[in-house]
């Protein structure tokens, strides 16, 4: 068998050089046209992009799964991967605006990650994004106008993976705030069986709840588009969220704008905002908003595990700028209040400890206020503690000031409640109170009683205060006292009692007002709503001043009487101080140097009854000009409380008969005594105008007088003197006669002035006007039998002694009926 030769092996191994040389060959030649080809694709996809066809089969794809995209084209990258461009997300197919919009939407994958890590996680990046989610919905609600959020320049990158969801980077502008942050997602190695499903179509469903977001979010949103920054601030955040272990989530966020803020127009010179979440806890060590010295800082803490919350806020700021910030419903309700909110305002306010479900329930708040004016009471300082339990707002304790100087009111409060639900209140107060200050909260009848009121200082006491807000028909119960008090222009020096208000009646009992000249001591009690006054009091002050303090009225009343004594009155009864219709009022009055008009008492007693505007006087008893008088009488209006009609009836003996007269004419009569018994009944109106109106009758007795050595009868005297020399009247005379009074003068028909050895005899009338009238007969000897006798037998004579008295009081005219007074005179 022939041996192979030697050259063999080394054809061969040529033959597989040669072929693998080939091979390599087109290898290279496969891999460079390969490598074109990749390129060249590569190049039409980055220049050119996918092609449209391919491009509308993707998004009607998309879209039939509800993800509604318009992009401009799609290429691809060899550093970004696949590139959409000018890319628009809408929420529906028929949504005119986009929901977001970006100017590229890339997906890449870095390769040598994969193969590290055996495993392809895209990258899906969101290059000069702008989002744009507009609230409010459709109908009723859209009514109210449209709320968005605008986030603009977006820098977003996203990856995905079994095992972690990262934010790698995200960058925008919210709200003028230059936003900044990452974080991840951890999701758990087997879901739970109660874990949600994925939702489909996420972006339906966030178009539907967007569309019904509740009534305090879409207003939180128009908060937030009130807010802008002079230069924006930047927010830094981040975030790790694992979903196998909750308690191990974190999160952390500051934002800082050390060059201010600005919200709803109002700038603030500081900005400052922290939160974390760590341990199923949510803490905000610090949000602070500055202006000068002003500041507004909030901080709380929530923990999810037991549901517990608590807060504080602290605040300097003036009650205006709050309001700037706040909604136009509430500035709209405070402007009914007041039209100045700048005035300084500090604010502790705390929530909780509590659960989350009753946390409003657990508040307390340390309030101080000065400088304000709240429904136009001065609020010159408040400060007060104050804490909500349950329903019930507690008010620990308060000092308020109201006004400023010596009149103003300080009043410490303390044991204040207010059920929010019944809105009923209650509290102590103690201080100085002037009821001025609170006028404009009281009701118009209220408010007319306390306009009777000047203080010179406040009153004090301790009172109960309670009732129901909105409801003037409030409580008030305690002593009260006060001094240096002017009521309807009298003043008082004290006034103190026991206070009780209810149902707008004001009951003053145990009370003591003292003046100087007395006290009055008894119950009073006061009727806003049909102001009436119903008293039970024993009093010695002036009855002219407690007429001025009943009302105008009444001090008209009172301005004829003559009241220059000490008066003691008891009054029972009830007193209409509007217009007197439901007066029904029972005095007894002790007084001294008690009158009306010219003529006073020494000392008078008597019984007054009110009924209505009539004044029925009884059982009156008097001493005056050295006589006792008695009587009764009736005062009342007739149509109206212009015309006053009086009707009296009296009687008198004893009294002086010179000092009448000097009361009566208004000058002394020194030279006419006499003593006077008297009894009659007169009838007519009070004022200046009412002569004409006036009626009466009665008698007049005069005894033991000096009647013709009056100046009266001087020109008589005269006469009487030239018919019979050495004629000289005798002292000691009496006088008497009836009398009756109409038109304006008194009328008499059968005076008789008697002596020891003449008389005479009158008739005629005196007028109001001081006119004289009257035919006067000379008479010898006082009457009797023999006086008789004489008179018959010098009848002629007598009939020469007839005379005519005219002209007035001051200045009488004496003239003979039967004698020529040429004859008397020559």
């Amino acid at each position: 068998m022939p041996m192979p030769s030697a050259s063999a092996p080394r054809r061969l191994g040529r033959s597989v050089w040669h072929l693998v040389q080939h091979a390599a060959r087109w290898g290279i030649r496969l891999f460079l046209f390969l490598l074109l080809l990749s390129v060249a694709v590569f190049s039409y996809l980055h220049l050119v992009g996918f092609p449209t066809y391919f491009t509308n089969r993707f998004l009607d794809r998309l879209a039939g799964e509800g993800y509604y995209l318009q992009v401009k084209r799609v290429t691809l990258e060899l550093d970004r991967g696949m590139v959409a461009q000018d890319v628009r997300i809408f929420p529906s197919r028929e949504a005119p605006e986009a929901l977001l919009e970006a100017k590229a939407l890339t997906v890449a994958a870095n390769p040598f990650r994969a193969i590290r890590q055996k495993a392809l996680i895209p990258v899906l990046t969101v290059e000069d994004g702008s989002l744009r989610a507009a609230f409010g919905g459709e109908g009723e609600r859209a009514r109210q106008g449209r709320r968005e959020l605008l986030v603009e320049q977006i820098q977003l990158s996203i990856s995905a993976s079994e095992h972690e969801y990262l934010l790698r980077r995200v960058e925008a502008t919210f709200l003028g705030i230059r936003i900044q942050g990452r974080g991840a997602v951890y999701p758990a190695p087997e879901p739970r069986p109660d874990a949600p499903q994925p939702m489909d179509h996420p972006l339906r469903l966030l178009t539907e709840a967007l569309d019904h977001l509740p009534e305090s979010i879409l207003l939180a949103v128009e908060q937030l588009n009130e807010i802008s920054f002079p230069s924006p601030p930047t927010a830094h955040f981040t975030f790790a969220v694992y979903m196998a272990h909750p308690q191990q989530n974190t999160a952390f966020l500051r934002l800082f704008s050390p060059e201010g803020i600005r919200i709803r127009g109002v700038d603030f010179d500081e900005y400052t905002l922290e939160a974390s979440w760590k341990n199923h806890e949510l803490l905000i060590p610090d949000i602070q908003l500055h202006r000068q010295d002003e500041v507004l800082s909030v901080s709380g803490r929530y923990n999810t595990t037991n549901q517990m919350v608590s807060a504080h806020v602290y605040n300097t700021l003036p009650p205006s700028l709050l309001l700037d910030m706040g909604p136009p419903e509430l500035r709209t309700r405070a402007a009914e209040l007041s039209t100045n909110y700048d005035f300084p305002l500090q604010l502790d306010l705390r929530l909780g400890p509590a659960p989350l479900t009753n946390v409003l329930e657990n508040v307390s708040a340390r309030v101080s206020v000065a400088n304000a004016r709240i429904q136009n009471v001065p609020i010159e300082a408040l400060s007060a503690s104050v804490r909500k339990t349950g329903a019930e707002l507690i008010l620990d304790q308060a000092e308020l000031q109201l006004a400023e100087g010596p009149h103003a009111s300080r009043v410490h409060i303390q044991d204040g409640s207010l059920h929010l639900g019944t809105r009923r209140f209650q509290a102590t107060l103690d201080g100085s109170f002037n009821p001025h200050h609170i006028k404009p909260l009281l009701t118009p009848n209220m408010q007319n009683i306390v306009n009777w009121f000047e203080m010179d200082e406040p009153g004090k006491g301790r009172v109960q205060v309670g009732g129901t807000i909105g409801d003037p028909a409030i409580y008030c119960y305690g002593p009260v006292w006060a001094t240096n008090l002017v009521m309807n222009g009298v003043l008082l020096h004290s006034v103190q009692g026991y206070l009780n208000i209810t149902n707008e009646v004001m009951h003053l009992t145990h009370a003591t007002i003292l003046r100087p000249e007395g006290a009055a001591r008894g119950e009073l009690h006061m009727a806003f709503s049909n102001q009436t006054l119903r008293m039970d009091v024993e009093s010695t002050l002036n009855p002219r001043d407690t007429a001025a303090l009943i009302g105008p009225g009444v001090e008209n009343f009172m301005m004829p009487f003559r009241l220059n004594g000490p008066t003691r009155i008891h009054a029972e009864g009830l007193i209409d101080y509007f217009n007197f219709s439901l007066n029904q009022l029972q005095c007894h009055v002790e007084a001294k140097n008690f009158g009306f008009d010219r003529w006073e008492a020494d000392a008078a007693e008597f019984d007054l009854l009110v009924k209505g505007r009539q004044l029925t006087f009884t059982n009156v008893n008097a001493t005056a000009y050295g006589g006792q008088a008695a009587g009764a009488g009736r005062l009342y209006p007739v149509q109206t409380d212009a015309d006053w009609r009086y009707e009296v009836q009296y009687q008198a003996q004893g009294v002086q008969l010179s000092d009448l007269l000097e009361a009566s004419l208004g000058q002394p009569t020194e030279k006419l005594r006499g003593t006077v018994d008297s009894r009659g009944a007169i009838q007519g109106y009070i004022g200046p105008h009412t002569g004409p109106h006036m009626t009466g009758n009665g008698r007049v007795d005069i005894r033991n007088g000096l009647i013709f050595e009056t100046p009266l009868f001087t020109g008589l005297t005269s006469i009487l003197s030239r018919i019979l020399p050495d004629f000289n009247w005798f002292a000691q005379t009496d006088a008497g006669g009836t009398y009756t009074i109409h038109d304006s003068r008194i009328y008499s028909r059968d005076i008789q002035l008697e002596g020891n050895i003449f008389s005479v005899k009158a008739r005629g009338s005196y007028g109001f006007d001081e006119s004289l009238n009257y035919r006067v007969e000379v008479q010898l000897l006082r009457g009797g039998p023999v006086a008789t006798l004489v008179r018959l037998a010098t009848w002629p004579v007598t009939r020469l002694l007839e005379f005519r008295l005219t002209g007035t009081f001051e200045n009488p005219s004496w003239r003979p009926e039967n004698l020529n007074p040429a004859d008397l005179f020559n």
